[in-house]
């Protein structure tokens, strides 16, 4: 028996001899020589051996896109626990978006009526010759009877040139805060939410805020504490009186940073990318580019 001759298979010039399938990489796969994103790449299949193929345009490699089969049943119920997981956390930071607005409305409501706290416990104080504040509490601490506030608490407001005047400026030092925590909210949902576009992430947040500021509100006119007669903190009555007008200015605030954040999140996540991870290792996140149309990052720096 005599051994057959082995024939290497006729050698092809892939650019000559590729043809063109009429549609691209859809998905992200870096390419096996120099890492570079091959989404969005002419998908060809070469003529020896039939492969779908894609050429990188970075360093000219023939990158096969044959798959087989491997996945299992333990890998699917896997990857729908994951999923699982990270739905709720995505829930979980929506009720912490809610617990955030919440908080924030009522620590700033809190600064913004401290003036007028401490003058409604100055006057109280005066109106009873001190026996409301026998130990010396600074005024908003100071327990103050219902009836007298109930004549006395609008006349004092208006003594302070009302609402607007007798804010404490601290407040404004709170919005900073407030408007930088979401502000990183809105980057949060605008990053996770990829499926969506921005105008439909802004939602997520936006109805966080307006539930948190109307349970606010709602709780403030359903405690109607003008119709009790134990005694409160003029710093109770205080912020009781200042909800109605601060909170609104807050929740505007708030849905104006979270916006600012949404827009603004994709490309400052983009820009962090590229600026904390070394080019090869941004192939995994090229969907941060192709989900707003642009291309992906390249895989070697210029």
């Amino acid at each position: 028996m005599h051994d057959q001759p082995i024939v290497d298979p006729p050698r092809v010039e892939p650019a000559q001899s590729m043809t063109p399938l009429g549609s691209t990489v859809s998905t992200d796969r870096p390419c096996a020589s120099c890492g570079f994103n091959l989404f969005g790449q002419i998908l060809q299949r070469e003529p020896v051996y039939k492969l779908v193929v894609a050429r990188c345009p970075e360093c000219g490699t023939i990158a096969s896109l044959q798959e087989y089969p491997a996945m299992t049943g333990w890998v699917n119920r896997w990857k729908l626990l994951l999923a699982s997981v990270w739905i709720v956390i995505l829930l979980g930071v929506l009720v912490g978006n809610f617990g955030a607005a919440t908080g924030l409305n009522y620590a700033l409501v809190d600064v913004a009526s401290e003036n007028y706290a401490d003058l409604l416990g100055i006057r109280y104080d005066e109106f009873t010759g001190g026996k409301a504040n026998p130990n010396r509490y600074s005024g908003r601490w100071t327990n103050v009877d219902l009836v007298w506030a109930r004549d006395n608490a609008p006349r004092i407001l208006d003594e302070m040139g009302g609402v607007l005047h007798g804010t404490n400026r601290a407040f404004l030092w709170g919005w900073t805060g407030t408007a930088v925590v979401m502000f990183l909210f809105g980057v949060f949902w605008s990053t996770t939410l990829l499926g969506a576009r921005r105008r439909t992430a802004l939602l997520i947040p936006g109805l966080a805020i307006v539930a948190a500021g109307s349970l606010v509100i709602v709780n403030n006119a359903v405690s109607d504490w003008l119709r009790g007669s134990t005694p409160l903190w003029a710093g109770s009555i205080a912020k009781h009186v200042y909800i109605p007008y601060t909170v609104p200015m807050n929740m505007a605030l708030m849905l104006i940073a979270a916006g600012v954040g949404v827009f603004a999140g994709r490309p400052l996540v983009r820009f962090v990318v590229q600026m904390m991870l070394p080019p090869r290792l941004r192939t995994p996140l090229g969907v941060l580019w192709t989900r707003d149309g642009l291309k992906p990052p390249k895989a070697r720096s210029v």
